[in-house]
């Protein structure tokens, strides 16, 4: 998985995820047990796929990490 960010209000990921979507990532939503909620996109079946992915939100202006 890739981890784009983590955030605390629903507001905050639905707007995220529609401007990730819109750039076309397959991004989702994921409730943690604690109070954040985690926009990722994934998984993949190998490292190479997620690094690739990574490099590509990084050149977005994200700040994303392999989880």
């Amino acid at each position: 998985m890739v981890q784009v960010a983590a955030v605390s209000h629903p507001e905050d990921a639905a707007l995220l995820l529609n401007a990730l979507r819109a750039k076309g990532y397959a991004a989702g939503a994921v409730p943690g047990q604690d109070k954040f909620i985690r926009i990722q996109i994934g998984p993949f079946s190998n490292r190479h796929d997620a690094e690739a992915i990574r490099q590509r939100l990084s050149a977005d202006g994200y700040s994303p990490i392999i989880k």
